[in-house]
């Protein structure tokens, strides 16, 4: 797929660190909320004011498959006392934290890099690679390949294209970039005509020692190992390597004998993926008697907590029982609109838990 973005006009270096802070920030669910003292940002014509506004005019010109269009990235910023807030659009923000169609552009990374013709190579050979991969390209296709007509002798190819490619990927990627000369002969002096290139996913040797380390605990009751393999995998880009072996051990317990964990494994790795976006903000386990006896403490302890017409839609009604009477024991169930979500496991003879959770910002 061809893929490429231009940012037009062209971030200088200053906008680019105040941009890669936000995207850091972002990344890490931060507010984009800084006292004055702490950002950098320099003064255009005497005035700090009209460098960020030429800043937050700035886009992001795309193309992919049939795409094409711009994303703004900022919408707009709000100076109060001595701190400033940055607001991120909507566009920009769901397609750093990969959520929308834009996540192809892989802009966290695209962003970083200081050499433009990074990101030629980038999405050409790189994007795919979920573990390894090997390509031999002929000098001069690279040359074309990167837009470069400066260069011509090697040596200075060298260190100023390979290097810099080499470090942009390696410090600013998950990614470490190797290259072997190929020459057109066996002699020392012969001429450079190729690059092998060796792409290696940093996390990818990390996650499949992780994911063998789940597997022995869960061997014997595993049906399909590839298929479980793969969950577990997936599972390590969003979850700490102990809280899953924990929910494991939980899983485990409750499973019966000889069965299979592959499809409990899976309905309890897409809950944890649907839940990663929200935050949560309550959590209680109690034992109950009856279903009703449970309808009616979440009601009264919720009630201050969540918008009343959501409790009695999903929670006061005869629905809500008829769920939870025929819900195997311990299934875990959801109530929820855009902004809220309870999350409920009901036991028969042993606490239930309720947890409640809010869409972070």
């Amino acid at each position: 797929m061809e893929i490429n973005i231009e940012i037009i006009p062209k971030y200088v270096k200053p906008e680019f660190q105040l941009l890669n802070m936000l995207i850091e920030d972002i990344l890490k669910n931060k507010k984009l909320i800084y006292s004055l003292s702490e950002i950098s940002v320099p003064s255009l014509k005497g005035s700090k004011l009209l460098f960020l506004e030429r800043f937050v005019k700035k886009g992001i010109h795309y193309t992919f498959k049939e795409n094409s269009g711009i994303i703004l990235p900022v919408s707009h910023y709000n100076i109060s006392k001595n701190n400033i807030s940055f607001f991120l659009s909507d566009t920009f923000k769901k397609a750093i934290l990969e959520e929308n169609i834009f996540s192809v552009l892989e802009l966290k990374y695209i962003l970083k890099f200081e050499e433009n013709f990074t990101k030629y190579f980038y999405y050409n050979f790189i994007t795919d690679v979920e573990d390894e991969k090997n390509i031999i390209i002929s000098l001069e296709d690279l040359r074309n390949l990167l837009n470069l007509k400066e260069y011509e002798r090697f040596y200075d190819f060298e260190i100023n294209i390979l290097k810099k490619l080499k470090k942009d990927i390696d410090l600013k990627t998950n990614y470490i970039l190797g290259y072997e000369k190929i020459k057109s002969g066996e002699f020392k002096n012969n001429k450079v005509t190729a690059i092998e290139f060796s792409i290696y996913n940093k996390i990818s040797k990390i996650k499949n020692e992780q994911v063998n380390e789940l597997m022995t605990l869960i061997a014997s009751h595993v049906k399909d190992f590839k298929y479980t393999y793969n969950i577990l995998y997936k599972a390590l880009e969003y979850l700490p390597l102990e809280e899953l072996k924990k929910y494991l051990k939980l899983i485990l317990k409750n499973i019966p004998n000889n069965s299979n964990i592959d499809e409990e494994l899976n309905k309890f790795i897409n809950n944890k993926f649907r839940l990663s976006k929200y935050e949560k903000i309550y959590e209680i386990s109690e034992n109950f008697k009856n279903p009703l006896k449970m309808q009616n403490f979440i009601y009264k302890k919720l009630a201050g907590m969540v918008d009343l017409e959501f409790l009695k839609d999903n929670l006061t009604s005869t629905e809500f029982l008829k769920k939870i009477y025929f819900a195997k024991d311990g299934e875990q169930l959801f109530f929820e609109n855009e902004n809220i979500i309870i999350s409920i496991k009901y036991f028969r003879s042993k606490e239930s838990s309720i947890e409640v959770f809010q869409r972070k910002e």
